[in-house]
């Protein structure tokens, strides 16, 4: 039942479970509400942050870059790379927001697990998120808002190619 609300499986009558396909459309949509959503809650987030939230998202950064490399546990990597995104959002309080973002991201996980094992672009993964944190713990509220689009669109942009190669 977890699998068929995470979009992971499909229940057929006199089959059971199957795994769904990944749709070229629902990535596109996917991402391009990221960046909707996740641009005008950093800005909020930052303005409200205080030290020890950033200090929060560093340690959670620190464990993901351990994680970045060929043969690690994919799903420990989309659970810190969603702890620490979602650490730079929590600032803005805007429990509302935060709990669509969850949810998309949530539903998203399989996806980012995939694109990472196909393109294997940890570094590029970890030099953005770091530049990230830099951005927003020194208060750019401009040039951070700019880096989850840059982030998501190229993450999906990869993802949509890699997936089209596939089928």
């Amino acid at each position: 039942m977890q699998l068929e609300a995470e979009g992971l499986v499909t229940f057929v009558p006199h089959k059971g479970a199957v795994a769904t396909s990944i749709a070229v459309e629902e990535v596109k949509e996917s991402f391009a509400l990221r960046v909707l959503l996740e641009r005008d809650i950093l800005s909020t987030a930052i303005a409200q942050a205080t030290a020890e939230d950033f200090i929060r998202s560093e340690k959670i950064l620190e464990e993901f870059d351990s994680l970045l490399e060929a043969g690690s546990d994919m799903r420990k990597w989309g659970q810190l790379n969603v702890a620490f995104h979602m650490s730079l959002y929590e600032p803005s309080k805007q429990t509302r927001t935060l709990a669509i973002l969850s949810g998309i991201r949530m539903h998203g996980d399989r996806y980012l697990r995939l694109q990472i094992q196909l393109t294997s672009y940890y570094e590029r993964a970890q030099e953005e998120h770091h530049e990230l944190l830099s951005l927003c713990s020194s208060g750019h509220k401009g040039a951070a808002r700019k880096c989850p689009r840059a982030h998501i669109d190229t993450t999906g942009a990869e993802l949509v190619n890699a997936i089209k190669t596939m089928y």
